[in-house]
């Protein structure tokens, strides 16, 4: 999983904004951004290099926060989760952008049968999933 948060000079508003629009998206996401803008809708990013991917939205908290998974064009067996966080601040907002890897299908039984005490208890979940349904997504 990566999490960051950083402070943005910008009010809560305008910085949604930014991570919301297409047109403002586009600079910093990907060359090409565009999403239907509600729980369920499609997404699709092409960046500079060519790469596309596509995903769905699955949550948002307007102006808040905005949860969505994405995954390259082709290949779901490497979906993520990335979700936005914004906050009011003292001098502006501050942004936490959180993504963490999905296991899908297959991959979901597989990702069971890792041997890190850390993680026993996901990888006991993530196999409650893979007997649960060979459609099964975890993140």
């Amino acid at each position: 999983m990566i999490e960051r948060t950083i402070a943005v000079p910008v009010d809560p508003d305008a910085l949604w904004r930014t991570l919301t629009d297409p047109d403002e998206l586009g600079w910093w996401l990907g060359e090409q951004v565009a999403w239907e803008f509600e729980i369920g809708g499609t997404v699709h990013v092409l960046d500079e290099d060519g790469d596309a991917r596509e995903g769905r939205i699955e949550e948002i908290d307007e102006g808040h926060r905005l949860r969505f998974v994405w995954w390259p064009v082709g290949d779901d067996s490497r979906m993520s989760e990335v979700t936005y966080v914004v906050e009011p601040d003292d001098d502006g907002s501050l942004l936490t952008v959180t993504e963490r890897p999905c296991f899908v299908g297959a991959a979901v039984a597989s990702a069971s049968s890792g041997g890190d005490p850390w993680t026993s208890w996901d990888s006991r979940l993530v196999g409650v999933l893979g007997r649960t349904s060979q459609y099964a997504v975890w993140c």
